[in-house]
């Protein structure tokens, strides 16, 4: 029983590294050679108009005795409702189950069933849905030089304690070179480059996620209020503050045991490096194999309405981000022989290197002039939601 309980801690770090992000370095436990192949289920089931259900699951198993995440597929997953009713989630993309617009009464009570490709079956307890107030802002704080997005919230009613967050980030980011001219092989000269292309080239957005675990509670405070709780910080010399950033935070209320799951998990993956023996019980979580209840499951399934609230934050005036892509060099010979000395055949890439653009320069990489070679997984096409 120590050694089970032991590589189900195992499986919880793991679980932390891989869903939240929460491990500095790479975390490869000793397994030695058990056979490990424990269920996995994040998420939780969200009702209401606008929202969606998202639950992953996947295998913790054992491979060369290190830890592995594999998805779990073409599973049948099923939100049921206590006295009758249910939804059925589809999958997509491969190990992600969703279902939108529950319409679910808040009180009633859920529970998830999963039925595996090889017919495990899975259950949860059956949880209330929580209701869950607005957010009342979103704003950031400077400290020791660190840009930090907090949130603030407060229940008047004095009934929801324990909040949740997740959140998307998008921040814009420029390549270090406007690309104005392009140069002609065919006659040596310079002509201007569409001012659409321009654009394309020099803007660029990219998308975050929540990569940690954020929950907090109230319950020790004579208000339910939660005040500057952090979700998200950044170095003032990140590129996430380059040019601008924009957060959408959804808010989720939790049951008291869903928190302290939740809460266990965030301290376990926090502190990573040694060996927890015994396993706490709160990290056993609701879910259970049907055939086989002593079989190890990960995870906790909670039910809440949600509420969201976006902000857009400009660069910060202590922002110290530079593009140092690469360097770029006067062009002193600028007749056709000298310019197709610069720029035939692509040897180089015309920019200017002044605010007045008289000064014309020369870089030798394409990259510092298209902002989606600098970032992986950046777009430039400018989000709907973008303020300018």
């Amino acid at each position: 029983m120590r050694r089970t309980r032991r590589y189900i801690v195992y499986v919880i770090l793991a679980l932390g590294c891989i869903l939240y992000g929460a491990c500095k370095d790479p975390y490869t436990p000793d397994l030695q050679g058990k056979n490990i192949n424990y269920l996995v289920v994040d998420g939780m089931i969200v009702v209401g108009p606008s929202t969606t259900t998202r639950i992953m699951l996947s295998r913790a198993s054992a491979l060369k005795d290190t830890a592995k995440m594999i998805y779990e597929t073409k599973a049948k997953v099923t939100v049921e409702v206590e006295g009758g009713g249910s939804y059925d989630l589809v999958e997509s993309p491969i190990g992600t189950y969703t279902a939108s617009d529950l319409n679910i009464a808040v009180d009633k009570k859920v529970r998830l069933k999963i039925a595996t490709q090889k017919n495990d079956q899975y259950i949860s307890s059956f949880v209330p849905v929580r209701n869950v107030p607005p957010i009342d802002t979103i704003a950031s704080y400077r400290k020791n030089d660190v840009f930090t997005v907090y949130v603030n919230t407060h229940d008047p009613s004095n009934s929801t304690k324990y909040y949740r967050w997740t959140y998307e980030g998008t921040y814009e980011y420029n390549s270090q070179w406007y690309s104005r001219q392009v140069f002609n092989n065919n006659d040596s000269t310079l002509r201007s480059r569409p001012y659409s292309e321009q654009v394309k080239l020099f803007r660029c957005w990219k998308n975050l996620v929540t990569n940690s675990i954020l929950v907090a509670s109230s319950e020790r405070s004579s208000v339910d209020q939660i005040v500057q709780e952090p979700l998200q910080s950044f170095n003032r010399d990140q590129i996430e503050i380059s040019v601008g950033y924009r957060i959408l935070v959804r808010q989720y209320a939790l049951t008291s045991e869903a928190y302290d799951y939740l809460n266990n998990v965030r301290k376990y993956t926090e502190q990573l490096g040694g060996i927890f023996d015994p396993l706490p019980t709160e990290l056993r979580g609701n879910i259970v194999n049907v055939q086989n209840p002593a079989e190890p499951v990960v995870g906790y399934i909670s039910a809440s309405m949600e509420t969201t609230k976006a902000r857009y934050f400009s660069r910060p005036s202590y922002s110290t981000f530079e593009n140092k892509c690469g360097f770029a060099t006067e062009v002193l010979d600028q007749s056709k022989a000298g310019l197709a000395l610069y720029f035939g055949y692509d040897r180089g890439y015309p920019v200017f290197l002044d605010p007045e653009e008289k000064k014309l320069g020369v870089t030798g990489s394409f990259r510092c002039l298209d902002c989606l070679q600098l970032q992986t997984g950046g777009y430039n096409v400018r989000p709907d939601f973008w303020p300018f």
